[in-house]
């Protein structure tokens, strides 16, 4: 019972609350953000704008400008933007959180934008605000190739779904604030996200973004995690500390950096292809082809890398070849297993490991020839060879030398 009621305070409120009470009554919309520069004085607001009418009631947001832009001018920059996400509340645009967080926003060189939104249909809300802000980008003087997304509590259950919708690559960067949906599926690599845990802030809360920031990694995200572990929900209202300051700021930078700085990425978002990405791939693909092109295209990139060391640069290497080989070997897909063994071996002419390992899997395929080939080259290679492991090294002399026999009679 008492999960339920922390729960629906939550939802009202929009979570800007900190551990008091029910009886200690408080006002959401006061607290300003504990960040404060004498510059957000200065930002340009345009309150009222309406992004879109429903039954004679409209959705309104107000938009945020750096002091230094030129609301009226005839041809306007386009200047990036960060959406402030709303779970929710037609008022939310009034609290003096939500404020200071665009001027904040605003004072970085980045618009802000604060709207309207009624429960029943936030998402969607959500959805069709940024459909009118792109619709009406050079009017308002707005990037619209250069969007980001910022939420908090219950906000991210509509912020972290829509950033992850597959066509939204002008989505740049993201950041969460305590509190996260654990069960989002992660649909997108390329887009930067922070997540920001409060380290006193409820069990439940904290599980689902340990759950997230997880799953995030094993899917190889560009991700950030600050872990504020002092912080309570909400410290970015209540909790007038050093650090809460200094995460705030670290927030804005990260807006900075993904939507102001000089490598932003192309408008077709290509895979991060990391050793990882690579595997997998490799396993599920049915067109080995086309992933061995990939490999070898990364190899002859990080080769050419200026601090290209074979034994650090690892994200294309001889054990990764190897083992992709066999597991596809373990399922019985010989054919494909041969390709990436061969690919070992031409990355890694030197290696008798490789073509030991070619030799396996033609022996598989019933390519006798084939095999006795490359286990004869493997059992050259031996002369040369050196290895810090020598049980790996007499292991290999050993399993040359039987299949040597065994390929023989």
């Amino acid at each position: 019972m008492k999960t339920n009621i922390i729960f629906t305070f939550v939802a009202i409120s929009l979570v800007f609350c900190n551990t008091r009470t029910f009886s200690q009554a408080f006002d959401p919309a006061a607290p300003h953000l504990v960040y404060q520069s004498p510059e957000m004085s200065k930002v340009a607001v345009k309150e009222n704008q309406i992004y879109k009418t429903i039954n004679d009631t409209t959705r309104n947001f107000d938009i945020y400008y750096p002091s230094n832009y030129k609301i009226n001018k005839s041809e306007p920059l386009p200047v990036p933007v960060v959406i402030f996400m709303n779970v929710g509340n037609p008022a939310a645009p009034d609290w003096n959180i939500y404020k200071d967080w665009a001027k904040a926003m605003a004072i970085n060189g980045i618009i802000g934008i604060n709207y309207q939104s009624y429960q029943a249909s936030a998402l969607r809300d959500g959805e069709d605000l940024i459909t009118y802000l792109r619709q009406n980008a050079f009017k308002l003087g707005i990037d619209a190739d250069k969007m980001g997304i910022w939420a908090c509590s219950a906000n991210v259950n509509i912020g972290l779904p829509l950033v992850m919708q597959p066509n939204r690559n002008y989505i740049r960067c993201a950041a969460f604030y305590y509190g996260i949906t654990p069960n989002q599926a992660i649909t997108r690599q390329d887009i930067h996200l922070q997540i920001v845990k409060a380290g006193a802030d409820g069990y439940n809360l904290n599980q689902g973004i340990d759950a997230f920031v997880k799953k995030a990694i094993d899917a190889e995200s560009k991700l950030e995690f600050i872990n504020y572990l002092e912080g309570p929900h909400a410290f970015d209202a209540f909790t007038d500390t050093e650090r809460s300051r200094q995460v705030v700021q670290q927030t804005l930078a990260f807006f900075k950096n993904h939507l102001l700085g000089n490598h932003l990425p192309s408008e077709k978002q290509a895979i991060v292809w990391t050793a990882k990405k690579f595997r997998e791939q490799a396993l599920t693909s049915n067109n080995p082809e086309e992933i061995i092109i990939q490999i070898q295209q990364e190899y002859q990139k990080i080769q050419q890398q200026p601090a290209y060391m074979r034994f650090y640069n690892r994200v294309v290497d001889e054990d990764l070849l190897v083992g992709i080989g066999y597991e596809l070997l373990n399922q019985n897909k010989t054919e494909a297993a041969i390709k990436y063994f061969q690919l070992g071996t031409e990355l890694y002419p030197a290696s008798p490991n490789a073509f030991d390992s070619l030799a396996e899997a033609h022996e598989k395929a019933g390519n006798i020839e084939k095999a006795l080939q490359a286990t004869q080259k493997a059992q050259a290679l031996m002369a040369n060879f050196q290895h810090f492991n020598q049980n790996f090294v007499n292991q290999l002399r050993q399993s040359i030398e039987d299949k040597l026999k065994r390929l023989k009679q």
